[in-house]
Formats: structure tokens, sequence, C-alpha cells
């Protein structure tokens, strides 16, 4: 009984994980044959950008497919969801960072910010760790804070002999405040689930949040004067 039991456990958290691998399983053949078919050296953004996302795209459309299949759901129950308004505020958000992501590439925006700091003498730390905090809390997401930070960051730290701490502190303060906005589906989630209130969540969080915050920076330390 017991093996019968611990077999169909496995079982169950292979399917439980069934969309992950199935993604897997449709994107990387896929993105294997796309790079064959199209040239390393072809020009062309919107080449460029069907060989990095097309893959990717039917990966997804197929892992979904595949839940909706696994977990027998309707066609209307289907519609339903992708008609829900906090669905389309989270692929705003999304479309919004990577459009400002691209501005900051063409208009050379993010190397100019991180020189207006190195003028300033704004240390380079102060800035890495407050402003990923500062984007996670206004975007909710970690694609938020990495867009939208990330470029002036890497600008910042180009000069540094290794940036790999500074790279680790922005992350781990970036993923602090995306945990700490009020605009993150997890809490979100949570509070209608539970019916509770941004009050009693925040009271629970903020000595979680010390405790990271004080094994980010020690971490980065460590490898600062490791490395």
């Amino acid at each position: 009984k017991s093996e019968s039991a611990s077999l169909k456990a496995k079982r169950q958290f292979l399917m439980t994980l069934s969309p992950i691998w199935i993604l897997l399983i449709v994107w990387i053949p896929l993105n294997f044959t796309i790079g064959k078919l199209v040239p390393a050296d072809s020009e062309g953004e919107v080449v460029m950008a069907l060989k990095r996302y097309l893959p990717l795209t039917i990966g997804l459309f197929v892992s979904i497919g595949w839940v909706c299949v696994l977990k027998k759901v309707k066609l209307s129950a289907l519609g339903k969801i992708v008609a829900r308004k906090s669905t389309w505020k989270l692929e705003a958000v999304v479309i919004g960072v990577m459009v400002f992501q691209f501005m900051l590439g063409q208009t050379d925006a993010a190397r100019q910010i991180a020189e207006e700091l190195r003028t300033m003498n704004v240390p380079i730390v102060l800035v890495v760790a407050i402003l990923p905090v500062i984007a996670g809390i206004v975007t909710g997401l970690a694609i938020g804070f990495v867009g939208t930070s990330f470029p002036i960051v890497l600008a910042l730290i180009s000069n540094e002999p290794v940036i790999f701490p500074y790279v680790a502190l922005a992350y781990g303060c970036g993923h602090l405040g995306m945990m700490l906005s009020p605009i993150h589906i997890c809490h979100i989630v949570t509070n209608e689930y539970f019916d509770s209130n941004y009050s009693k969540s925040y009271g629970r969080m903020w000595p979680v949040f010390a405790v990271n915050f004080t094994l980010i920076g020690g971490y980065f330390a460590l490898l600062k004067y490791t490395i």
C-alpha cells in the first residue's frame, strides 16, 4: 500500500508540473529549429523578435491548452478568465514595462542616467539597492523591477571590477520591493481568499522583510569582499 501511495504521489507530482515540462518540450525543439532556419547574421527587428519569442509563445499556448484539457476547462470558462479586468491590467503593466525598457535602450537613457549619478557622486551601492525597491513597489512584478531598473543599474556598475555582487543586491532589493507592493498579485489573491486586509498582512510581514534585507546585505558584503 505504501509503495502504491508513493507511486501515486509521484505521478500526481509529475502531472502538477506537466504544464512546465510540456512548455519545455515544445519550446526547445522549436527554438533549435528556428535558430537553424534563421541565419545568425540576419537583420531586422521583426525577424529577431520572431526568433526570440515565437517558440516560447507557441509553447505557452500549447501548455495552456494542455491545462484546459487536463482540468476540463470549458471554452466559456476560459473566455471569462481572459475577459477579467485583472488579466488585462496585468497585461498592460507587462507591455508598459517592455516598452519602457525598449525606450531606455533606444535613447541610451540608462547610460546617461548612470553618468549623471556618477557625476553627482551618489554612492553606487545606495542606487543599486534603492532603485529596484522603488521599481518593485511601483510595478509589483519581477519583470517590472528588472525591466525598469536593471538597465540603469547595469550601466552604473559597468566600470566595477566584479558586477555579480551588485546584481545580487539589486535583484534581492527589487524582490523585496515587489513583495511590499500593494498591487503584487500574491497580496491581492491572498487577501481576497482569506478575507483579510493589507494592514494585517503587512503587520506580519515586516519582521520577515527586515530579516531578508539583512541577509541580502550580508550576502552582498560576502560576495563583494570574497570574490
